[in-house]
């Protein structure tokens, strides 16, 4: 699971790399992009929004860069990472947020903050922390707030308004940008208790035709009904339920991450964190033996 976990980490970097670059050098964008298949909402080639080799940009992809912030704090609590590895990783994860979207600055928070209750540092790491890279941290830390004010004026206006200042201007902010009200707003039910129970067949996430809503929450209960969202808490109590170890502290926090998510959209089926997330889970059912993997015969 660190294997795959280190790789994740490393996939997310790298594209943050892409995606700066494509920032500061607008030439090399016009090539990647040439190279990439056209997405067919969003034009990458210009605008405000950057996916760097991803298929796609917006909410998913931001997704999986905050909670590759989360798994980097992890493995170097872990003693994976130095401290250098995990300033400078996290460093350009977080700025390349800044243009691929904000809800990854939310998952990257939490997901931090998950990792420091509920994992343990190893000993080692316990140990290199008393010593003089605290100090180091503490004055890369400095560096880059100090650095922060040139950075935030370099920015065009609209990433200063919709990337940063939404969440600097506190709660009227939050609410005067209006995602919140909106996702709100897509929760809405009808008065028929048995479509609410069983579901209209569809995973529209909208009871009325032409209505669709985006929360993935919403879209497994128009899908399934209210059986349907026992997927969230069965997902929790199946990661919970592991034995002690990576695996089990890996799933832990990219479950909550994704079931928190998708209030917003459905990130836990769909994805790119997804696709990490339900390999994981395909290594526990390999370890518990609810399946095995045979060798071909060779002939």
């Amino acid at each position: 699971p660190l294997y795959l976990c280190k790789f994740f980490t490393t996939v997310i970097v790298l594209n943050s790399v892409i995606v700066l670059t494509e920032f500061y050098f607008p030439p090399f964008r016009v090539l990647l992009e040439s190279l990439l298949i056209p997405d067919g909402r969003v034009d990458y080639t210009n605008g405000f929004r950057f996916r760097g080799f991803a298929s796609a940009g917006g909410a998913s992809l931001s997704v999986a860069h905050g909670i590759g912030i989360a798994l980097m704090y992890y493995l170097f609590r872990k003693n994976c990472f130095g401290p250098f590895r995990l300033l400078l990783s996290v460093t350009i994860v977080f700025i390349s947020l800044i243009f691929i979207g904000r809800t990854g600055f939310v998952v990257a928070f939490v997901g931090v903050f998950l990792v420091a209750i509920l994992t343990k540092p190893s000993q080692e790491k316990a140990k290199l922390l008393s010593k003089a890279w605290v100090y180091i941290i503490l004055i890369g830390c400095i560096s880059l707030l100090s650095y922060a004010t040139v950075f935030f004026d370099s920015l065009p206006a609209f990433y200063q308004n919709y990337s940063i200042n939404v969440f600097l201007g506190g709660a009227e902010s939050l609410k005067s940008e209006g995602t919140i009200t909106a996702v709100i707003n897509f929760f809405s039910f009808p008065d028929n208790i048995w479509q609410i129970l069983f579901g209209i067949g569809n995973m529209s996430g909208g009871y009325e035709d032409g209505m669709p809503a985006d929360p993935g929450l919403m879209k497994i209960l128009t899908g399934y009904g209210v059986l349907g969202l026992l997927l969230y808490p069965g997902i929790l109590l199946w990661c919970f339920s592991l034995p002690k170890g990576y695996l089990r502290d890996i799933l832990i926090i990219v479950s909550i991450l994704l079931v928190c998510t998708e209030f917003k959209e459905p990130f836990i089926l769909k994805g790119y964190t997804s696709r990490f997330f339900w390999l994981l889970i395909g290594l526990t059912a390999y370890h518990r033996g609810l399946f095995a993997v045979r060798r071909l015969v060779k002939l």
